[in-house]
């Protein structure tokens, strides 16, 4: 009698899960390409007890010192499933049955005016640092 296998379709079944890491994985190289890699982002995970595991994303800017700010973070079961998002920015929490319904809450979490600002306003930091001075601006110009 052949051993039965119970890890047969394993990799099939894991690859149909989307998982919340990898949500985060994707907003983080959107952010990169809509910046031309001046802002960054990471996703950091941590086990917090209870089988349950905290994925944060974090823009960063290495031309200010590594400057981070935490965007959102997400804390789900083993099972990855339901999820639940929250922002101190937006002061929301969102439970995510499922992969579509958390791309859809971090999108409008992303999306939201408050978080906006807070990149744009990192992006503006970085354009100001890098612009070549006005004349008769910089030091020992004599005026």
């Amino acid at each position: 009698m052949a051993t039965r296998n119970p890890w047969q379709r394993l990799k099939d079944e894991a690859a149909k899960i989307r998982t919340p890491t990898q949500v985060l994985q994707e907003q983080v190289g959107l952010l990169q390409d809509a910046t031309d890699g001046v802002l960054r982002g990471r996703v950091s995970t941590k086990a917090v007890g209870d089988g349950r595991t905290r994925v944060a994303l974090s823009v960063y800017v290495p031309t200010l010192n590594n400057y981070a700010v935490e965007l959102l973070r997400i804390s789900h079961p083993l099972v990855q499933y339901p999820a639940n998002l929250f922002s101190d920015w937006i002061r929301r929490r969102v439970q995510c049955a499922n992969h579509e319904d958390l791309e859809a809450a971090v999108a409008e979490c992303l999306e939201d005016p408050e978080v906006q600002k807070i990149v744009v306003g990192l992006f503006a930091q970085t354009q100001q640092a890098v612009s070549p001075q006005e004349p008769g601006g910089g030091p020992g110009d004599g005026g």
